[in-house]
């Protein structure tokens, strides 16, 4: 991201409105998949209305990169390209139209996640005012969008993560369509509201943090439980760099409830996951495939015969440009081994594992080089949350390919090298920080 900072903006047109067009869908993208996903039961399971919304933020992004600097849209364009490559060869050879749009729609969700980063990353060197106001605002509209939903799930609306509510499903999600991707989005929005909680309402962190961790048991997927459960623990112990002696009497006190209430929840853990309807599952799991099967969710299964299937009956260009949805489907059953690496190498090929793992070292490179300022107390934090989202990606999948993860990760991602202050925790505390590193 570099390359950016050193762009002119340009002269010939401005930019703004195009920016602040894309903010604003942006913002509403959330309330948007709800409701897609509450059209879709009514329409038969055709609802395109998410895919045109995003399809519409990731032109206004090309535009706006496109009129601040040529650099910028050739970047996107590649990107493009890239993931494209596969798909567009594959039908040209097959003529399977079938196969091209659905693997389109993936590239599609695939490249949300770099192009909203460099769209952020941008802004914030380009029209640092429009961003230091549109991205907190993204965040908080989503995590509005994310209550609302688990609220109307709570009422009885909507979907479950697994099942259906007619047969007695498990976990509540509202309008959102795919649980497991309503997990990882709920990840990275907790992990925006605990870092602004503890840095700006300390007194607050503690009942919000409980709230988030009950919400991760009323989605009942694996992910959101254990990344509320990661995030609720880890965001105090990561924002002082492991000085705790800086928490002071109050973050002492704390981070001590919290350290009461994790040792009760590990001793209380298997009521807990009877209550949210995920004991009798992962016993099952366990006694079938045994802790390999529990972490994996039996994903290890079809990424096994995904791959031997690769290796006995792809051609050589198949190697390298992936089979494709469409192909994946014949050999396995499934068109998803949902594992992100997997399928970004099956689905795109070569090119798309290169772009899943450079994707993934942007992530983590990005907030750990703002962890060098000391003073910067949401980088630490931030950094903890995309580790777990990488983890996340690799076991379970549903976050480089979820149209509904890469826009709040990119933006909460952004935070981390400044230009909003959501880690407003008082000079006095900065100034310690300063003088004792």
């Amino acid at each position: 991201m570099r390359y950016i900072e050193n762009q002119p903006t340009s002269e010939r047109a401005d930019p703004g409105v195009v920016s602040v067009a894309a903010w604003c869908l942006l913002c509403l993208y959330l309330f948007v998949d709800a409701v897609s996903g509450a059209m879709l039961s009514q329409t038969g399971g055709v609802a395109p209305l998410s895919q045109l919304w995003k399809g519409l933020i990731l032109l206004l992004i090309f535009l706006w990169c496109s009129m601040v600097s040529m650099r910028l849209s050739i970047a996107v364009l590649a990107l493009m390209a890239l993931l494209l490559a596969g798909p567009l060869f594959r039908f040209v050879t097959s003529g399977l139209l079938d196969g091209l749009q659905r693997d389109c729609t993936a590239a599609i969700k695939a490249l949300i996640p770099a192009l909203v980063l460099i769209f952020c990353e941008a802004g914030r060197v380009h029209e640092p005012a429009i961003y230091r106001l549109w991205a907190p605002r993204l965040l908080w509209f989503s995590a509005a969008a994310m209550a609302l939903n688990l609220g109307l799930g709570l009422l009885g609306f909507g979907y479950t993560s697994y099942g259906s509510p007619e047969s007695g499903g498990i976990g509540a999600i509202g309008f959102f369509y795919a649980g497991n991707e309503v997990g990882a989005a709920y990840v990275v929005l907790s992990a925006f509201v605990l870092i602004t909680m503890w840095n700006r309402a300390r007194s607050l962190y503690l009942p919000v943090a409980a709230m988030l961790v009950v919400a991760g048991f009323v989605i009942a997927t694996k992910s959101a439980i254990l990344g509320a459960l990661t995030l609720a623990f880890g965001v105090p112990v990561v924002s002082t760099r492991g000085r705790l002696w800086l928490l002071g009497w109050k973050g002492g006190v704390l981070l001590s409830a919290a350290c009461v209430a994790l040792v009760w929840a590990v001793m209380e853990v298997w009521s807990v996951l009877k209550l949210a309807g995920l004991a009798e599952r992962l016993s099952s799991v366990f006694a079938q495939r045994g802790w390999i099967g529990v972490i994996f969710s039996g994903r290890e299964k079809f990424v096994a015969d995904s791959i031997q299937a690769l290796w006995e009956r792809s051609t050589p260009v198949e190697a390298l440009f992936g089979t494709g949805q469409h192909t994946l489907a014949l050999w396995s059953g499934k068109l998803s081994t949902e594992t992100d690496p997997i399928d970004m190498y099956l689905w795109f090929g070569l090119p798309g594992v290169a772009y899943c793992a450079v994707l993934y070292v942007c992530y983590l490179y990005i907030p750990w080089r703002a962890c060098a300022d000391r003073t910067n107390h949401a980088a630490p934090a931030i950094l903890l949350t995309n580790m777990v989202l990488v983890v996340l990606s690799i076991v379970g999948g549903h976050v480089v390919l979820s149209g509904m993860v890469g826009i709040v990760w990119a933006a909460l991602t952004s935070l981390a090298l400044g230009g909003v202050s959501v880690a407003a925790a008082g000079r006095g505390r900065a100034h310690v920080l300063r003088t004792t590193s």
